[in-house]
């Protein structure tokens, strides 16, 4: 069987530059090239994408090897049967990384074709890092790369104001593209960019956020085989989604112009209002599967599905959706349960392999975007904290002891959070049952100071802390699915 690339599959088309993406995971691939290759093949949008690296990845080398072609495999469900549906994506032209050359980086800024940023670079990747005010022409953050690369491109074309470029943000954080703005506008001025630049990035520039859904696997590797005997090539960056999917943008009418989705026919919608959309879909979908990874992890559950179907967590699941989540969205009742059922349906649906370790990257700043708001709201309202979130937090913290039970869980998420975490649990013996009030309330008081906001009050540290150190130690003395049904009740 031939590999995939473009001299194996010479009628896969090649497109100019419009669109520059940081990061190129599953996720974009599934979701925004996809939607970008539907526009180029219903309505001749022409645009080709190039993929900046956040570093040095092997998943980026084999996409470049394949010359930037992948397959889209959509998984749905008809008469209780799992269906596939296959597509080709070829608008991807290669990845960039700057570390290893800046100069193409900057490059592609000079590329007036290029008319759109897109960037899902997680919850961790839209922080300041103030090391990158010493690096002004190597910066390894996301946004210091971004500010680097804009005022490349203001200088190329002498601060031409239709040079500017609309920036969609696709990370989970509220007000993300206003968060994203400042912190390119903060790396100006350390930088000490000229003032007119600034005033060309807010006169010229959009800076949009928006809301993503859709389920995204990743590579299918149950049955990678026999899809790749189905399309006839290797194709190592084959990537698994499900059949549903959304984009809200909240964006200025001349962005809606320039990226005419929904004349495609695709379900992207143009917004002058984000905030209803986010809360729902982060609180309920995204903040679902946080808060059931860790539980599901430690119960040795692989799949979202697995964890739907079984008998503590998958009522556990539903219990968190509809008792805790659900009461702090100021929406019609019939509404959020419509789409709470949906949402379960989605997650249950026998034709998605979503796995849980695959969800687990950066588990705790999602928790901290995609549960605190949950846990706060949830507290103010009802004058006492959400049991089953606190459970939740109690698993994630420890599942962050790096083991459970005598099985090793592979931990990737923000090096210095994950250092706090192993000091904590540094007092801890090691054993799997017995740990002390003392040793439990160490890990507590790591992992809330982590997730938990500088300026949550004191109140709810005070009445947080305990309550996830009983839980942790309910975990560890008795097991997962003990603690947890005694907390189901």
């Amino acid at each position: 069987m031939e590999n995939l690339d473009r001299n194996t599959c010479p009628e896969a088309k090649q497109y100019p530059n419009r669109v520059v993406q940081f990061g190129g995971g599953n996720f974009l691939r599934g979701f925004a090239d996809w939607m970008i290759q539907c526009m180029n093949d219903r309505m001749d949008f022409n645009a080709g994408v190039s993929i900046i690296q956040s570093s040095a990845s092997r998943a980026s080398d084999q996409l470049n090897r394949q010359q930037g072609l992948y397959h889209l495999v959509t998984s749905t469900v008809e008469n209780n049967l799992p269906v596939q549906n296959i597509e080709r994506i070829d608008c991807i032209n290669g990845c960039i990384n700057p570390q290893a050359d800046m100069g193409a980086f900057l490059h592609l800024a000079e590329d007036a074709g290029v008319q759109l940023v897109i960037s899902n670079t997680t919850e961790a990747g839209i922080v300041l890092d103030t090391g990158d005010f010493s690096r002004p022409g190597s910066p390894a953050s996301f946004p210091a790369r971004l500010a680097l690369f804009l005022h490349h491109r203001y200088r190329h074309f002498a601060g031409a104001g239709d040079r500017g470029l609309a920036i969609i943000c696709c990370e989970m954080i509220e007000d993300a593209a206003g968060q994203l703005f400042n912190m390119v506008c903060r790396f100006s001025r350390e930088w000490q960019y000229e003032p007119e630049f600034i005033a060309w990035l807010e006169q010229n520039n959009a800076f949009c956020s928006s809301l993503v859904d859709r389920i995204v696997p990743g590579f299918p590797k149950a049955n990678a085989e026999a899809i790749q005997n189905r399309i006839g090539f290797a194709d190592q960056m084959l990537v698994e989604a499900n059949d549903y999917y959304l984009w809200v943008i909240e964006a200025p009418e001349w962005v809606r112009t320039l990226f005419p989705a929904p004349q495609a026919g695709l379900n992207l919608i143009y917004t002058d209002r984000l905030a209803p959309f986010r809360e729902r879909k982060v609180k309920v979908l995204n903040g679902a599967h946080t808060a059931t990874v860790a539980l599901s992890m430690l119960a040795g559950l692989a799949t979202v599905q697995q964890s739907v179907e079984h008998p503590l967590v998958g009522p556990f699941l539903k219990k968190i959706i509809y008792d805790e989540i659900c009461p702090t969205i100021d929406l019609p009742e019939n509404e959020l349960r419509a789409y709470a059922d949906s949402i379960l349906e989605r997650f249950a649906s026998p034709a998605i392999r979503h796995e849980w370790p695959s969800i687990a990257l950066n588990s705790l700043s999602k928790w901290s975007v995609r549960i605190v708001p949950t846990l706060l709201d949830y507290r103010q309202e009802f004058g006492r904290l959400p049991q089953l979130v606190v459970f939740s937090l109690a698993a994630l913290a420890v599942m962050y002891r790096g083991n459970y039970r005598g099985a090793a869980i592979v931990l990737n998420d923000n090096p210095q959070q994950l250092q706090l975490m192993s000091e904590a649990w540094s007092g801890f013996d090691g054993s799997d049952s017995d740990i002390s009030n003392e040793a439990a309330s160490r890990v507590a008081e790591a992992i809330v100071g982590i997730v938990l906001p500088e300026a949550t009050g004191a109140t709810v540290t005070t009445e947080l802390v305990p309550a996830c150190a009983q839980q942790i130690k309910a975990i560890l003395d008795e097991g997962v699915e003990e603690a947890l049904s005694a907390v189901m009740g």
